[in-house]
C-alpha cells in the first residue's frame, strides 16, 4: 500500500524490482544464493576429479582454471557466510551465474581433451 503510488506513475521502462526481505518463493535471499554457490562447487569439484581421473595432460590445463575460480569463489563465500538482502543477492547471482556457466564451458573442453587423448 506504500508502494502504490509510486509504482502507479508513468514514463517508465523495463521491469519493477521490489526488493524485500523474505525472498522469492518462501526462500530468502541468502538461501537462494547459497544453493547457487552450492551449484558452483559441485562444478569444481568436477573439474578436480576429472583432472586426478585424466591424469597429467587434462590436469595441467584445468590447475590454473581451478586456481582462478577458487580465487573468485573465495570474496562471494565470506560474504554468503552473513546476511544477504534484495540488492546482494542480485549482485551475487549474476557473479555466480557467469563463473557457472564459464566452468560449464571447462568442463566440456576437458572432457574433450580428455576423450581425444584417450584415442
Amino acid at each position: 500500500a506504500q508502494l502504490g503510488p509510486e509504482l502507479r506513475r508513468g514514463d517508465r521502462r523495463g521491469p519493477l524490482r521490489v526488493l524485500g526481505r523474505k525472498g522469492f518463493g518462501d526462500q530468502t535471499y541468502a538461501a537462494l544464493a547459497r544453493a547457487r554457490l552450492a551449484r558452483v562447487t559441485a562444478c569444481t569439484a568436477e573439474l578436480k576429479a576429472l583432472g586426478e581421473r585424466e591424469g597429467s595432460a587434462v590436469a595441467a590445463g584445468l590447475t590454473g582454471r581451478l586456481a582462478a575460480a577458487e580465487e573468485r569463489l573465495a570474496p562471494l563465500r565470506r560474504q554468503l557466510a552473513g546476511d544477504v538482502d534484495g540488492a546482494d543477492y542480485a549482485r551475487l547471482e549474476l557473479l555466480l551465474a557467469a563463473l557457472e556457466r564459464e566452468l560449464g564451458g571447462v568442463l566440456w573442453e576437458a572432457r574433450l581433451e580428455a576423450l581425444l587423448a584417450g584415442i
